[in-house]
């Protein structure tokens, strides 16, 4: 009897040892080393088909206090006072979807996902006669970089959040105006990528004095052509530091940056859709 039940321990053991060595852990990769990423997305070239500034309350929490940052939307009325155009939240987001749509603004997405680590680039683009695309150089700094280079990770198979220290994202005010770089400090993109596709938020804090030399500025009629009976009698230097002076009160420009200078928080979502150049 003693036999018997030495021979059925063996028996019992054998049979463990056997399962647990021809029907391997498919997510056990303690054996090989292999790291696994939570997304097989490689890479990716797009074109914005939408472009739109949220309203206030959406967005993404910019300073990690659990709150959304983004009142430029509510700014607005500050420099729709002083142009002829109009640069309401409404009219604003009505002229990005016009020039999205009639190419004056070519807004193009690059990303690769190399090792765990996701890179972004958010450019200018432009197209010649025959329809080909490219990017516009003034997207690249002098480093051969992108001037909007997010950083970041995949968070699922297709969920990815990037950042950036600082940004030139290509945005258009007006119709009849050329596009221009507008600089984000704190830039993040959180979005949804495929080999098909990509769509997300992408937010950031633009510099009061940024904000002045390349949207209040430019909106201005040119030194030789601005009357000052058209803005209360302000001469366009004077307008200029008015419109300075009150963006930079607490009550409009939300976030302070390193060394003090005030900036106005600001989100756009985007929809893009795969394309080549």
């Amino acid at each position: 009897m003693q036999n018997m039940h030495r021979t059925l321990l063996l028996l019992l053991l054998a049979s463990c040892t056997s399962k647990n060595t021809d029907v391997p852990i498919d997510d056990d990769t303690s054996h090989t080393g292999e790291v696994v990423y939570p997304s097989d997305y490689e890479a990716g070239k797009y074109r914005s088909t939408s472009m739109t500034l949220l309203p206030t309350g959406e967005g993404l929490d910019l300073t990690g206090d659990g709150e959304i940052d983004n009142v430029l939307a509510s700014k607005l009325p500050l420099v729709d006072a002083f142009v002829t155009d109009d640069l309401s939240f409404e009219g604003l987001n009505a002229s990005l979807a016009a020039s999205v749509e009639d190419g004056s603004l070519i807004i193009l997405i690059e990303g690769a996902y190399t090792s765990g680590v996701l890179e972004v680039d958010v450019l200018l683009g432009q197209e010649d006669e025959a329809g080909l695309l490219s990017v516009d150089p003034v997207s690249i700094e002098s480093d051969g970089e992108a001037s909007a280079h997010f950083v970041g990770e995949f968070l699922s198979q297709e969920d990815a959040s990037a950042s950036a220290e600082s940004a030139g994202v290509p945005f258009l005010f007006m119709p009849e105006t050329p596009p221009v770089l507008i600089p984000m400090r704190m830039a993040r993109l959180e979005a949804s990528m495929t080999s098909e596709a990509a769509n997300g938020i992408l937010a950031g804090a633009i510099p009061v004095e940024d904000f002045i030399i390349e949207v209040v500025d430019p909106l201005l009629p040119p030194a030789e052509e601005y009357d000052p009976s058209e803005f209360n009698g302000l001469e366009r230097d004077e307008l200029l530091q008015q419109v300075r002076d009150i963006a930079n009160l607490d009550t409009v420009s939300d976030i302070e940056l390193d060394g003090g200078e005030r900036a106005f928080s600001a989100a756009l979502s985007f929809e893009a859709a795969t394309t080549t150049w």
